[in-house]
């Protein structure tokens, strides 16, 4: 979805925004038949009409209800560095989306070096490999032959799903779902006229729900999200989460810098992310001061057209830093540009505040 496209379909089909009825109708209408399709499916898997493909070693699922924006990859890298330390031999199974496809199966890391660049890994795929330096990581359409090729060439015992919530097709023993507190269910509608993968109804299926952001909402709104997941799936697991400021990081990510040299300064918040509010949100609780929020739909591949406008902006505006995510770092450093000297990457970590021993019980239960 490139920009215009995403800026049309977040502005006026998910919001509120009263414009183009017409459109809107023909896009429930697309939708209703889409859930009717998830529905049909969801019953042949039910019934074993369609047949679960079964992995020889353990599988969790980690995945979301909504398009973008929940925080799935802090969470991956969470359940990882818990199994770690519990001594598995863990593989991250990730599709790789909006990757350059060399082959559809591709080893990212070996557990030890990252063996491809981010084009043909993903940047998601591409940031697990460089954060988990323990882990194994895969990136393939086919999850059950991906998860096979990762069993056969490193003895996995604890195979990860990076997205795999709509993954019926895979057995998995434990399925996470991770819930965004500043938009738990969308707009309440299914893709193309929402920003729902499927019914939330479909929460049913999940084992556990990590809401992410929690401090970023009121503590009656966080209660409402949680009585509403209870309504849906009773048995399940709610474990609470924030994002907590680490540092910041030159562009390769090899020099760590105080968060404290940003406070009070003019920044330019530059990201392409699902949620980019949140780490809007952060920057400005760290004290920084921005003057120009600089947006690109989830996953954009930035040119250096792009970087050199930016560039001239920060220098009308005065402003002394570019501040960006991980996850849009790696993308950037392809970037063919001299001046990366004013821009800072912002390094956040989750942290459990309720329900760390329920999780680790959770998943290493199986």
């Amino acid at each position: 979805m490139n920009k215009f496209w995403h800026d049309f379909f977040y502005k006026n089909i998910v919001s509120d925004s009263r414009k183009h009825r017409l459109l809107k109708l023909c896009l429930f209408f697309i939708s209703f038949l889409v859930t009717i399709a998830q529905n049909i499916l969801l019953f042949m898997y039910s019934k074993n009409l369609l047949k679960k493909k079964k992995l020889s070693s353990r599988v969790i699922s980690i995945g979301g209800i909504t398009l973008g924006g929940a925080g799935k990859t802090p969470v991956v890298e969470l359940v990882v560095n818990m199994l770690i330390k519990k001594g598995k031999k863990v593989a991250v199974l990730s599709r790789g989306y909006k990757r350059v496809r060399e082959s559809d199966i591709k080893l990212v890391s070996n557990g030890k070096e990252i063996l491809c660049n981010v084009e043909a890994a993903g940047d998601e795929s591409y940031l697990l490999a460089k954060n988990l330096k323990d882990a194994v990581v895969f990136v393939g359409r086919n999850r059950y032959e991906t998860g096979k090729i990762a069993g056969d060439s490193f003895h996995i015992d604890t195979v990860v799903l990076d997205d795999g919530f709509q993954h019926w097709r895979l057995h998995r023993d434990i399925s996470i779902v991770v819930i965004n507190a500043s938009s738990p269910f969308g707009n309440g509608y299914v893709f193309p006229r929402g920003n729902l993968r499927e019914p939330y109804k479909c929460l049913k299926r999940a084992d556990c729900f990590i809401i992410t952001k929690t401090d970023m909402i009121k503590d009656d709104n966080l209660e409402k999200i949680k009585r509403k997941l209870l309504e849906i799936n009773d048995s399940a697991q709610i474990i609470e989460t924030v994002y907590r400021s680490v540092c910041l990081e030159n562009i390769a990510g090899e020099k760590q810098i105080d968060i404290e040299c940003i406070k009070g300064e003019k920044v330019i918040a530059l990201s392409s992310l699902g949620d980019p509010v949140s780490f809007e949100n952060t920057l400005e609780h760290i004290g920084a001061k921005i003057v120009e929020l600089a947006r690109y739909p989830d996953h954009y591949w930035y040119t250096k057209e792009d970087m050199d406008n930016i560039q001239e902006r920060r220098q009308e505006l005065d402003a002394k830093f570019i501040i960006t995510t991980q996850k849009d770092a790696v993308r950037l450093q392809r970037v063919e540009t001299q001046d990366f000297a004013s821009l800072r990457v912002l390094r956040i970590e989750i942290e459990i505040i309720s329900g760390k021993d329920r999780l680790e019980k959770l998943i290493n239960a199986v």
